[in-house]
């Protein structure tokens, strides 16, 4: 049985993991609040050991994962936010 593009693709999968960032430019981040103010601004991010992304980024991402999880300086996990979610 041949699979859908959908499947290739990982679509509609709840289980997809996330996407690490960490905030671009050497900026980091202590609190979510702010994490997530700068998500939504439009702030880019890098993706560990991966290119700059941001917000405007969401169509690419959602190919990838089903959230965005932004790290502080230590890699430890601050705030993971669905790909779906809106301001």
């Amino acid at each position: 049985m041949a699979l859908t593009i959908d499947e290739v693709l990982g679509y509609n999968q709840p289980d997809r993991l996330s996407v690490d960032l960490l905030g671009a430019y050497g900026r980091s981040y202590m609190d979510k609040k702010t994490a997530k103010a700068d998500w939504f601004a439009g702030k880019d991010f890098k993706m560990m050991n991966g290119p700059y992304c941001s917000i405007r980024d969401c169509f690419r991402l959602k190919m990838m994962a089903n959230y965005v999880t932004i790290l502080n300086r230590n890699g430890e996990k601050l705030i993971t936010i669905p790909l779906t979610e809106k301001a």
